[in-house]
C-alpha cells in the first residue's frame, strides 16, 4: 500500500529453514539496501529491528513495515539477518537471506516471503 511521500507499507514473512532449531533469536534485522550498482557494495537505506524472536523449524516470522520507494533509476532490495548470538556480527548459527528480493514500486499489495539459511 502506497502511503505517500515516497513510502510504502510492505507485509510479508521471513521463512525459517528446517535446521534452525527451537531457540530465541536476540535480534532480527530487516534492511532495505540500494542494489542499483553492479560494481559497488550495496548501501543500507533503511533498517528495522525486532528483538527476542522465537524461532522454530519451517516457521515464519511475519512483518509489516514502512519502506522508502526507490527513486527513478535506483533499485532497492531486502536483506535479512537473524542474530542468534548476542555479539552484533554474523557468526556461525545465525541466519541470513541469500536470495535477492527487490522492492517493487508497481505493486500496491506487496506481500513478500524471504527465506533465510543457517550460517
Amino acid at each position: 500500500m502506497n502511503i505517500g511521500l515516497g513510502h510504502k507499507i510492505v507485509s510479508g514473512a521471513i521463512l525459517l529453514p528446517p535446521n534452525c532449531g527451537d531457540i530465541t533469536a536476540k535480534e532480527t534485522i530487516i534492511e532495505i539496501r540500494d542494489t542499483s550498482l553492479i560494481d559497488a557494495a550495496s548501501v543500507c537505506i533503511s533498517i528495522f529491528k525486532i528483538g527476542n524472536v522465537k524461532l522454530s523449524p519451517n516457521s515464519k516470522i511475519p512483518f509489516n513495515i514502512t519502506i522508502p520507494m526507490p527513486p527513478a533509476g535506483k533499485e532497492y532490495s531486502f536483506r535479512v539477518q537473524i542474530n542468534v548470538s548476542d555479539n552484533g556480527t554474523l557468526t556461525q548459527g545465525d541466519l541470513v537471506s541469500f536470495q535477492r528480493h527487490s522492492v517493487s514500486p508497481n505493486n500496491d499489495n506487496l506481500e513478500i516471503i524471504i527465506p533465510v539459511q543457517v550460517v
